[in-house]
């Protein structure tokens, strides 16, 4: 199976349902810094809040890989918790970008593959 990198990663709250699971995006604001929309988890979450409290559910965070479609990674009770993951699976490519020093990089594929070279 061949897969496709993420192109981003995001935050998104969501409140799980007896039959889905609904994940929130928040509204479509402009960001003149990135020159194109964006949405903000701030946003996202005031949405979430109102359905979670409406339907008596509990509201939770998930970290997606995003390229062609979003791909949920894990479920977090808090935002700070899905936000240290994110970080943390981030902080070996800021690394690379900033020093050139891929072997961080090496290291995680080698040590996270089974037998197949990633």
């Amino acid at each position: 199976m061949l897969l496709k990198p993420f192109d981003y990663y995001e935050l998104r709250p969501c409140v799980e349902f007896e039959d889905h699971i609904q994940a929130f995006l928040g509204h479509a604001v402009y960001c003149p810094t990135r020159g194109g929309v964006i949405h903000t988890p701030e946003q996202a979450e005031a949405e979430a809040r109102i359905v979670a409290e409406a339907s008596g559910r509990p509201m939770f965070w998930t970290l997606y890989g995003v390229s062609d479609t979003a791909t949920a990674i894990g479920n977090f009770k808090t935002f700070d918790a899905a936000y240290a993951v994110m970080v943390a699976i981030l902080m070996p490519l800021r690394h690379a970008a900033d020093t050139g020093d891929t072997v961080p990089l090496e290291d995680i594929c080698n040590q996270s593959s089974t037998e197949e070279r990633l």
